[in-house]
This record gives C-alpha cells, sequence and structure tokens, in this order.
C-alpha cells in the first residue's frame, strides 16, 4: 500500500478526506510564509508604545520613508499615522531624477523589505494634549511624545478638616 504524504492517514485509503483537505489548506495557506507575505507588502509598520510619566512614547519602524511621505493626526486617544514604503528601484529614481544609460536591470530573488502604503491607529488609555505633541524622525524611526491630557493625568486633592466641627 503506498504511503500518502500525511502521517495520520498512513495505512489507509489513499482517497482524500474532508479532514485532510482541510489539513492541506491548513498547511499553505495558514503557514508562516502566508502571514510573513502579508507582514512584508507594506501593509504592516512595527511600533513601540510606551508610557513614561506623564506622557505616551510610540516608535515606529519606518524603513524608506521619508519624514514628508509620513502623516500623523491625534484626535482625542486615537494616534494614527499614515506613509508610505518606498521600494529600492523607486529610492534609486528618486535619487537619481531618472534611470542612468547602461544600467542593468536587476530582479530580486527575495523581497522582504515593506513597500506601498501602512497606516496604523494606535488608541491610547487617556487623552493626550496634540498642541504638545512633539515628533522626530532619525535612521528611518519615528517618535512621537505625547502628553497626557490634563484630565488624564489626574490632580490630587487635600482632604482637610471639615469646618465647625468640634472633636469629640
Amino acid at each position: 500500500m503506498a504511503e500518502t504524504r500525511y502521517p495520520t492517514t498512513r495505512g489507509m485509503p489513499a482517497f482524500p478526506s474532508v479532514f485532510g483537505l482541510w489539513d492541506d489548506f491548513m498547511r499553505r495557506f495558514m503557514s508562516p510564509w502566508f502571514f510573513e507575505r502579508t507582514l512584508t507588502m507594506g501593509t504592516f509598520a512595527p511600533v513601540d508604545v510606551c508610557e513614561r510619566g506623564n506622557e505616551y512614547v510610540i516608535r515606529m519602524a519606518c524603513p524608506g520613508c521619508r519624514p514628508q511621505d509620513i502623516d500623523v493626526t491625534v484626535e482625542n486617544d486615537v494616534v494614527r499615522i499614515r506613509g508610505k514604503f518606498m521600494r529600492h528601484d523607486e529610492m534609486e529614481k528618486t535619487a537619481e531624477e531618472g534611470a542612468q544609460p547602461g544600467k542593468e536591470h536587476e530582479q530580486c530573488l527575495i523581497r522582504e523589505l515593506p513597500s506601498g502604503r501602512f497606516e496604523r491607529d494606535i488608541t491610547l488609555p487617556t487623552g493626550v494634549n496634540a498642541q504638545q505633541a512633539r515628533a522626530t524622525f532619525e535612521n528611518g524611526l519615528l517618535t512621537l511624545v505625547l502628553p497626557k491630557a490634563q484630565a488624564a493625568v489626574g490632580h490630587k486633592i487635600q482632604i482637610g478638616q471639615p469646618t465647625g466641627a468640634g472633636t469629640r
């Protein structure tokens, strides 16, 4: 009897079952390769969101982006970051203002660098003061510093003695 490629069906008849078809689907489309491809198609930009005292710090990796290609908006407690990863060949054309004569066309064997548009909506635990927000962009890393809104920071209320109350 011929063995199949599924270890759980060895010794069983060689016709596909519903579970065998499902297993094939899961192996093919739910593999790490499938998810890695969706992450590198330019739809995902990794972020760190940290809390530091009375402010939030958001860092986003934007390799191949230029600061003018990134748009950041803040509304209440939601930070929206939009931008565009440029492909390597687009970056070369932008830098050179056109292809050089005699330059050979290259064909990528592995393409993992992100390209295309991305958008991230980050909901913070509290509102922030957008007017005092700061943003820097250095070596492909976008850093946002967002002070918490005054209502979110809180205010300590001193508890005092009631006036006119006698002691017992």
